[in-house]
């Protein structure tokens, strides 16, 4: 399985001791992942990250799991009735 991850604060040596593959494009990561999950805290550079332009990347097929505050993604932008790419799952 190959695990792509993001987080501007972990290096890329550290991620891979668990794993993982660090990315610094968001957009690299939603388009190639079949799961999205969302741990991020919500701080002045989170809160909206997760928007529609960003997740309309998604897979037709991929899954997003919200594990984080709702800060962080509007709600709107995720709502199956109101994203473009409506194959994805919520």
């Amino acid at each position: 399985m190959r695990i792509l991850a993001y987080d501007p604060y972990v290096s890329a040596e550290a991620m891979k001791e668990y794993g993982a593959e660090k990315t610094e494009d968001l957009k690299k990561l939603v388009s190639e992942s079949d799961y999205v999950s969302n741990h991020l805290p919500v701080t002045p550079d989170t809160r909206g990250m997760l928007d529609k332009e960003l997740l309309s990347n998604m897979k037709e097929t991929a899954y997003f799991i919200n594990s984080a505050r709702t800060a962080t993604t509007n709600e709107e932008d995720v709502s199956p009735s109101r994203k473009e790419n409506s194959g994805s799952r919520i």
